[in-house]
């Protein structure tokens, strides 16, 4: 198709075409622990905060997601009994969650599936690639926000 050149060279279809494929593949190595990407993303940020409670609405922040978005993932983790939502004893109209026992085993072997992706592109591309990619990536961040439209 005509559009394939465009697609091919532009550095914001390259980005998505990545991460979708990371996140498409990375799901195809999880799915015996039976959670989604977002939902494994989300449970180990609850595991790397413990023993703190997790407000939902700085996970949303911190995903750059919906507060929708982290409920949905939040209802499916407490359903597998991997966590704990309680209302905030100081603020009833704030959720704190915490990780049970299951869900800490389950995000340390996800964590596992995640390092071991991560390894793997150190070890082709190295290091300090890694970081001009990262910084790179955080510039074309920031333009995208700087050139939203209103």
């Amino acid at each position: 198709m005509k559009i394939d050149k465009f697609l091919t060279e532009s550095p914001i279809f390259a980005i998505t075409r990545t991460a979708r494929t990371v996140e498409v593949n990375l799901g195809r190595s999880i799915r015996d622990e039976g959670l989604g990407f977002s939902q494994a993303l989300v449970l180990i940020a609850i595991l790397l905060e413990d023993p703190n409670p997790v407000n939902p609405s700085r996970l949303a922040e911190s995903f750059s997601t919906t507060r929708g978005n982290i409920s949905h993932c939040l209802s499916v983790l407490e359903s597998r009994g991997f966590i704990k939502r309680r209302i905030n004893r100081d603020d009833a109209r704030m959720l704190r969650v915490t990780i049970r026992s299951e869900g800490k085993q389950c995000a340390m072997r996800l964590i596992s599936y995640f390092n071991a992706l991560e390894k793997q592109i150190e070890n082709t591309i190295g290091t300090k690639t890694i970081q001009n990619m990262l910084n790179s990536l955080g510039e074309i961040e920031r333009l995208s926000r700087t050139n939203q439209k209103s």
